[in-house]
């Protein structure tokens, strides 16, 4: 009976010696948890008792990352590691503001566009419950602002209604005790369709605004007579209800040159055979350059240097008969 205890005991003694090694590794690693918030970026396994360094690098777009730190807000560098551990992003929102550049990709550089055409302004800011974004605006008379939501892109177009102007529009991101903001820069130029060309004879001095914004107050087609000519006169410009008499005539391009013809010295059109073709006039406005005399106007109009309003276009019918 001794004998068989004893026998028992010694293999209980040596399966015991076998098995123990596969136990000791149970519950000698931590879970290591990174979070941005609420939401957890990655886990990984670590020895207890190591000495360990955050080594997950932070890439949550639409948020500046500023270190990692413990679930009490200190800097989290080097910790030895006792039990499951969280570690947590300090780190902001921000906001993006988009604006497509003249081939359509975007820039982050100063936004253009011309009076009566509109520019979307992309908003990109994270999907944070309790955070929504609003607008300020300089200038907000001349600028006609509404808010665009697809499934593809949100923000706002805007409208410029009034003449040449730099302005900045502000998007804030708050949830009502903090707030990120970021601001674009634009200038909108003053010369574009709705800014009136005028050159034929006859055409209105008493203008309606409502037919100059549908461009109908000035000539879309004009009869010249055959082996005769129509001068220009008085070639000028509209800027609202305000004249300048000191537009030019850059080139004139005709469709079918058997038809009518230009006259560059006399400034008229001659017609040639009978029939009708488009005629394309182009043009720009402002003799003096304004860097001539921006330094009498205050910042930030200073800045922009040029020759005035270029890209002049009007197109026109033109029959001979």
């Amino acid at each position: 009976m001794k004998k068989t205890f004893l026998r028992r005991f010694f293999c209980l003694t040596i399966a015991f010696i076998m098995v123990a090694p596969l136990f000791s590794g149970c519950g000698s690693k931590y879970t290591v948890n990174y979070y941005n918030g609420d939401t957890l970026l990655y886990s990984e396994q670590v020895k207890k008792n190591t000495e360990y360094t955050p080594s997950y690098e932070f890439d949550v777009e639409l948020f500046e990352f500023e270190g990692w730190v413990d679930e009490n807000g200190a800097p989290f560098t080097s910790k030895k590691i006792t039990a499951d551990t969280n570690i947590y992003a300090n780190s902001k929102p921000i906001v993006e503001l988009i604006t497509p550049n003249n081939n359509g990709e975007s820039t982050d550089s100063m936004a253009t566009g011309t009076t009566g055409n509109t520019v979307f302004l992309q908003v990109k800011v994270p999907e944070i419950e309790g955070w929504s974004y609003n607008y300020s605006i300089t200038h907000p008379d001349d600028v006609i602002v509404t808010e665009r939501v697809s499934s593809k892109s949100k923000g706002y177009e805007l409208y410029f209604v009034s003449k040449g102007v730099v302005f900045y529009f502000t998007v804030n991101f708050t949830n009502g005790i903090e707030t990120v903001s970021a601001t674009k820069k634009f200038y909108f130029e003053h010369w574009n369709s709705h800014l009136g060309f005028y050159f034929m004879p006859d055409e209105p001095t008493d203008f309606s605004e409502e037919k100059f914004y549908n461009n109908t107050d000035f000539y879309t087609s004009y009869n010249v007579p055959l082996n005769g000519q129509v001068a220009f006169e008085n070639v000028r410009i509209r800027i609202g209800n305000r004249v300048f008499n000191d537009a030019e005539i850059d080139s004139v391009v005709i469709e079918d040159e058997s038809i009518v013809a230009y006259d560059k010295e006399g400034m008229a059109l001659k017609g040639l055979k009978a029939g009708t073709t488009k005629v394309t006039v182009y043009g720009k406005w402002h003799k003096v350059r304004w860097d001539d005399w921006s330094n009498i106007r205050p910042e930030p109009y200073n800045v922009y240097k040029g020759s005035g309003s270029a890209n002049l276009k009007r197109e026109m019918t033109i029959t001979v008969r």
